[in-house]
C-alpha cells in the first residue's frame, strides 16, 4: 500500500470519527433541549380577573381588568369587546416574544434558561370606562386574552381567556312628586307619594346615609314613610326620593320641607351596686371575660345597643306593602312618663362617668305587671328577647312602620299572630337593662327611631299622613 493511500485512508478514519462526535454532540444537545423543554417551562396559565361580576352596566360604569402570572411573566395581552357582530379593540399590549428576550439576553448574566424576563410583568391591570367605548344601549360582551412567556407548547406560552357578558343601560328612571308638603321635625315622621317612570331596583327616600324604602301601590305609584333622624341636625340634610335602577342609573327629587330644630334634654342617672348586682347576670354570657361589674354594665350600654339597633333596622325589612293600622295609636293606658325620646343619657357610679347613651323610646309606668295593648293592628314579626330590652314584642304595622314594647314580665303572643289594635300582648316588666317595672314604647320606620308623640296624636296623623295616603291611592281610615 502506497504512502499516499496510507494517509487517504487516515484522513476518512478522522473524517468519520469526527462526524461521530458531532452526531453526538447533536444528539446530546438535542435530548438537553427536550429535557429543558419537558421539566424547565412553566406550565401555568395566567389569571384574569374581569370585573364587574354585574350584568347590567350604566355610562358611568368602568369594567377593571386584573391579570396576574407568577411564573413567566405575561408576553401579550388583548381586551375586545363585541356588540351585534362588530369588534372593538380595547387593548393590545406585548411585551416581547422569546427570540426577542434571547436577543436581548445574549452576551448578560441571566440564563437563557430564566423564563421570568425582565419586562415581563407578573401583574398587570387596567381600567376602562364604558363612555370610551363606542357602544349603543343593549347586549354587549367584553374578552380578555393573555399569553405568556413560557416555553411551553412549542414556544407559543400558555394561555387564558375570560368573558363577560353585559347590558348598557343609560337611561335613568324618571321620578314625578305627588306631595309637595313636607314638614317635619328633627326625630319625627312624614310620608311622601311619587310616582317612577322605568324599570328601578332600589326605590325611597334618602335623609343623609339614612334610606327608606318606597312600597309599590298601584304601577308605577309608590308611598314611603321616613323620618329625619334624631342624630342629623336640622337643615344639616335635605330628604330626597330617590330611584336607582339594576344598572345603577339615579334619579332623584329633593323634597322641599321645612325641618323644625329641636334640643333633646339631657339626663343623669347614678347607679348603685344592687342595680348592678341585680340586672347584669343576664348579660354575663355574651361578655364572660368582662368580670369587673362596672366595666360589664358600659359594655352592655353601649355595645349591647349598638348590636340590637342593628337588628331593628333588619327587623324593620319584614313589613307589608299596605297599612295595617288605623287611627291615632294608642298610648299605655293610665302611665306616667318616665324618660322622653332621643333623651341624651350620662350614667355615673361612686359620682364616676362610666356610660352614656341616647334613650330613643318614652318609658311609661303604671302598676306592676300591668297590661300592654297592641298600640294599633298588626302583625307580629318579634316575640323574644332582644338584648338590652329584654323580653320584646314587635308590631308591624305596614310600609316599614313599627311598634316595639320593651322591658316585659310577660309575653302573650307569638310571631306571625296578627293582633288588634288594644289587644294584651303582654304585661309590664323589668327584664333587660331596666331599673324597675315600666314599659319602654318604641316607634320605628324601617327601623330608625322617632318620635311616638306624632303617632298618639289624631291630629297629627290627620295632618301629615292620610293626606300622601289618599295620593296614593289608599283608603283615609288610617
Amino acid at each position: 500500500m502506497t504512502r499516499k493511500k496510507k494517509m487517504l485512508i487516515a484522513k476518512q478514519k478522522k473524517g468519520s470519527s469526527s462526524l461521530r462526535i458531532w452526531l453526538v454532540v447533536i444528539i446530546v444537545f438535542l435530548i438537553g433541549a427536550a429535557a429543558c423543554y419537558a421539566l424547565l417551562p412553566d406550565r401555568e396559565s395566567p389569571r384574569i380577573v374581569l370585573k364587574p361580576g354585574k350584568k347590567y352596566l350604566n355610562g358611568e360604569s368602568v369594567v377593571r381588568v386584573s391579570i396576574r402570572d407568577a411564573g413567566a411573566g405575561l408576553e401579550k395581552i388583548r381586551i375586545s369587546a363585541f356588540q351585534e357582530g362588530a369588534k372593538q379593540s380595547l387593548v393590545n399590549q406585548d411585551f416581547g416574544g422569546i427570540l426577542q428576550q434571547m436577543s436581548v439576553q445574549n452576551g448578560t448574566q441571566g440564563s437563557l434558561l430564566d423564563q421570568g424576563f425582565p419586562d415581563h410583568p407578573e401583574q398587570w391591570a387596567t381600567k376602562i370606562s364604558v363612555s370610551d367605548m363606542n357602544l349603543q344601549e343593549g347586549k354587549f360582551r367584553i374578552r380578555v386574552r393573555a399569553r405568556d412567556g413560557s416555553w411551553a407548547n412549542l414556544l407559543s406560552g400558555n394561555r387564558a381567556t375570560a368573558k363577560q357578558r353585559y347590558v348598557l343601560d343609560r337611561t335613568a328612571p324618571r321620578v314625578r312628586l305627588e306631595s309637595f308638603r313636607n314638614n317635619l321635625t328633627r326625630g319625627g315622621s312624614e310620608a311622601v307619594a311619587f310616582r317612577v317612570k322605568g324599570k328601578a331596583r332600589r326605590i325611597g327616600v334618602s335623609v343623609g346615609d339614612t334610606f327608606f324604602p318606597a312600597y309599590r301601590q298601584d304601577r308605577n305609584l309608590y308611598l314611603a314613610l321616613y323620618a329625619y333622624p334624631y342624630n342629623i341636625a336640622a337643615g344639616e340634610e335635605r330628604p330626597e326620593v330617590v330611584a336607582k335602577d339594576r344598572a345603577g342609573n339615579t334619579s332623584k327629587a329633593t323634597l322641599r320641607c321645612f325641618v323644625n330644630p329641636r334640643d333633646f334634654p339631657r339626663e343623669k342617672i347614678n347607679l348603685n351596686s344592687e342595680f348592678l348586682r341585680k340586672t347584669l347576670p343576664t348579660f354575663r354570657r355574651t361578655y364572660p371575660e368582662i368580670e369587673d361589674r362596672v366595666s360589664l354594665f358600659a359594655a352592655v350600654n353601649e355595645r349591647e345597643r349598638r348590636r340590637t339597633r342593628a337588628r331593628l333596622q333588619k327587623i324593620g325589612r319584614n313589613t307589608v306593602s299596605h297599612p295595617l293600622w288605623s287611627g291615632a295609636f294608642l298610648r299605655q293606658p293610665a302611665s306616667a312618663r318616665q324618660s322622653s325620646f332621643a333623651v341624651k343619657r350620662s350614667y355615673y357610679h361612686d359620682s364616676r362617668k362610666i356610660s352614656r347613651a341616647t334613650h330613643l323610646g318614652i318609658d311609661l309606668a303604671s302598676t306592676p305587671q300591668a297590661k300592654v295593648p297592641a298600640a294599633n293592628t298588626g302583625r307580629v314579626v318579634y316575640a323574644d328577647r332582644l338584648g338590652i330590652y329584654g323580653k320584646t314584642v314587635i308590631l308591624d304595622h305596614g310600609l316599614g312602620l313599627q311598634s316595639l314594647y320593651g322591658n316585659l314580665s310577660r309575653i302573650r303572643i307569638e310571631k306571625g299572630q296578627r293582633v288588634n289594635k288594644g289587644e294584651v300582648i303582654g304585661r309590664t316588666g323589668s327584664t333587660g337593662l331596666a331599673g324597675g317595672d315600666h314599659l319602654h314604647f318604641q316607634m320605628m320606620i324601617s327601623g330608625i327611631p322617632v318620635d311616638p308623640v306624632e303617632w298618639w296624636d289624631e291630629d297629627w296623623i290627620r295632618l301629615h299622613i292620610r293626606p300622601k295616603l289618599r295620593q296614593a291611592g289608599l283608603s283615609a281610615k288610617n
